[in-house]
């Protein structure tokens, strides 16, 4: 916990929260003098997020919550969601171009085609049928047991009229949820539409309890400001907002921790390196901005429409799992808890360990032996297997590793130890050494349990063939090495060129330069911009990379909260646009608007298009609850030139924008 100086609080505080996937952060931002306040943090509460939150509320000076105007989060749960395929079921109608798109091409299931077609202009070619519409919808409720539904049509982004009447028809009718994949990306790439639709029907069960439960804690402490959420482009979006569209917040802490690594380092141009307890986020900032992805935002196995800030993110984080197989040795990417961690939340983990010592010539070829398994909570839901619920009754004595779980199971081998629905369930914690333990038993870091890390260290150590510290040495080294190769292929990505692991000969260089040479070549790499290192273990690792590197380290006051700092200084933005075209008949086509309306002169056009921009955003700031701070206008051309220089008119985009206020007074 930090408590402020006692100097005056200004009249703008905001409450930025940070729910990461290890560690919750909480920080209250006065934005009239620029400066934390206070800042707290505690672990994440998968299971139920708000017992985090309320842990890192309560570690904050509540003197100053009566001052908060606002709160803003950001949070990495949309995005686990999506990579763990968890969330509702969804049914995904689609309205393809006849005979140019086969539905199979799609991803998502369940799925359905449905009458309704437009030309590539917006024209209406066959109309929306809403007998089948509905005998769909419903066969798709007994069937598939969906419990919301995506809609999406070849053109929508240029006419949503057909989007839009399905939509009506199916929430009317049934009175569940319906994501129009118009509402969610202008991209034009209308598989991608659809499926990012139908990815945001589905997690939004995931975002709505998340404020459900913080706006919960956040009344227990008195807090009753308005809350926003970080979008992946690192704008603010209202409750409302994030509630129906999630799907945009699925980089959201990333881009916040730009934001706060930005603000905080006050670096024009930099490498930012975010370095969290599971993934490591980085990013190249020019101009202090960090441009958008042009492609959208991927997570996992699914390519989006979601604008997002154009970062790399790498699974190694302070909490990854250091393994052994055969003597090779890896970091991450999976994260477990750091067995220090264990010793305080289970003080009987030492008679665990003491087992796995006495067994230690059995723990030769697979570390994973020698990870524990903890029991969260007294739960026993339903859907348990006999081994599952063998396992819990055996955790309910002690933690055990799973070497002593295949003894005691009587199950041959601990490899037919099946622990992952445990897992998945919040059931049980895995934990195992984690460079955070690495650190402790090196005494560089104390956080809880330095001596239980020191033990399973060494029996690491052992293991591998080698005394403790130079197996510590062998994980910082990695863990080091790797973050300096991210920092440069974060570089190459912005200039468009390969993946370095893919050229034997560039991976071979690029080993060479971190090693520091050999007897024969000796390669020195050299990064012009400082590395800015943010995130709690930023300071243990990103100096050792940027040595390496040839480039200054740069590690700021606050490092270790700068998503939460993100948050609180990001600014509200609503943004919509539509394009004016022109068609084979010479009229020009507002393309996004319902029917595309159609005129003769581009002055008429353009009147109605501001005029339906205007209202739309004041509309949805009134129903978010928004100050409307100020309304832009943009308006974009553009022109071909033919072979003989003649220049074309193609499209006029007209964009309004209604910027808010920020967390720090300007």
């Amino acid at each position: 916990m930090s408590k402020h100086d006692g100097s005056r609080i200004g009249q703008r505080v905001c409450l930025g929260l940070d729910v990461g996937g290890t560690f919750t952060d909480a920080v209250l931002f006065d934005g009239v003098a620029g400066r934390v306040i206070c800042k707290a943090k505690a672990p994440t509460t998968p299971w139920d997020v708000s017992l985090g939150v309320g842990h890192a509320l309560g570690k904050l000076d509540a003197a100053c919550f009566a001052a908060i105007e606002r709160v803003s989060i950001s949070t990495t749960l949309a995005t686990n969601a999506i990579v763990e395929g968890k969330g509702q079921p969804v049914g995904l109608l689609i309205m393809p171009p006849y005979g140019r798109l086969d539905p199979d091409n799609f991803n998502h299931t369940p799925r359905e085609v449905i009458d309704g077609q437009m030309d590539i202009d917006g024209t209406e070619l066959v109309p929306v049928n809403p007998a089948q519409v509905m005998a769909v919808v419903r066969r798709m409720m007994a069937q598939q047991q969906v419990t919301a539904f995506a809609v999406a049509g070849y053109a929508g982004h240029v006419n949503p009229a057909h989007e839009l009447a399905v939509k009506d028809l199916v929430q009317a009718q049934t009175g569940l949820t319906v994501t129009c994949g118009y509402e969610i990306t202008e991209g034009m790439n209308y598989r991608v539409r659809a499926e990012t639709a139908a990815l945001n029907a589905r997690i939004i069960p995931y975002l709505s309890l998340l404020i459900h439960r913080v706006r919960g804690v956040l009344e227990e402490h008195a807090i009753r400001a308005p809350v926003m959420v970080v979008r992946s482009d690192g704008t603010l979006a209202s409750l409302q907002a994030a509630l129906e569209r999630p799907i945009l917040t699925i980089l959201s802490g990333p881009a916040a921790s730009m934001a706060g690594a930005r603000y905080l380092s006050n670096c024009p141009d930099a490498v930012v390196v975010d370095i969290g307890g599971t993934t490591t986020d980085m990013a190249l900032l020019k101009g202090r901005d960090v441009p958008l992805c042009r492609d959208g935002a991927r997570v996992g196995p699914w390519q989006t429409h979601v604008p997002a800030l154009d970062m790399r993110t790498v699974g190694l984080g302070g909490d990854s799992r250091i393994v052994l197989r055969h003597g090779v040795l890896s970091v991450g990417p999976r994260r477990v808890a750091p067995v220090g961690w264990l010793a305080q939340a289970a003080p009987d983990i030492d008679r665990a360990i003491e087992w796995l010592e006495r067994e230690a010539e059995g723990l030769t070829a697979n570390s994973e032996a020698a990870e524990f398994l903890i029991r969260r909570g007294t739960e026993i839901p339903d859907g348990l297997t006999e081994s599952d619920h063998a396992i819990l009754t055996l955790l309910t004595e002690r933690p055990m590793s799973l070497h002593e779980l295949g003894v005691r199971l009587n199950a041959g081998a601990w490899e037919f130890v099946t622990t992952e629905n445990l897992e998945n369930r919040c059931l049980v914690q895995r934990c195992g050494l984690t460079p955070t333990d690495v650190l402790q038993a090196e005494g560089r870091l104390s956080l809880y349990g330095v001596e239980t890390s020191k033990r399973l260290l060494g029996l690491y150590a052992g293991m591998a063939g080698v005394d403790r510290d130079r197996f510590a040495g062998q994980v910082l080294t990695r863990v080091v090495n790797t973050l300096a190769c991210d920092v440069v292929q974060t570089i190459l990505d912005r200039q468009g060129l390969g993946v370095l692991a893919e050229s034997p000969q560039a991976q071979c260089l690029m080993d060479n330069a971190l090693s520091g040479g050999n007897a024969d070549l000796a390669v020195q790499i050299k990064v012009r911009h400082p590395v800015i290192g943010v995130g709690a273990p930023a300071a243990m690792f990103v100096p050792e990379a940027a040595l390496r590197l040839g480039a200054t380290a740069v590690i700021p006051e606050h490092a270790d909260v700068a998503n939460a700092v993100g948050a609180a200084i990001s600014s509200i933005q609503i943004i919509r646009r539509v394009a004016i075209g022109v068609d084979e008949t010479g009229c020009y086509r507002v393309e996004g608007m319902p029917d595309t309306p159609r005129f003769s002169k581009l002055e008429a056009a353009e009147d109605c298009a501001e005029s339906f921009l205007r209202s739309a955003v004041m509309a949805q700031a009134a129903e978010n609850g928004l100050p409307s701070v100020r309304i832009v206008v943009e308006r974009r051309d553009q022109i071909a030139r033919t072979r003989s220089a003649v220049e074309v008119f193609l499209q006029r985009v007209i964009e309004v924008r209604m910027e808010g206020g920020t967390g720090q007074e300007s």
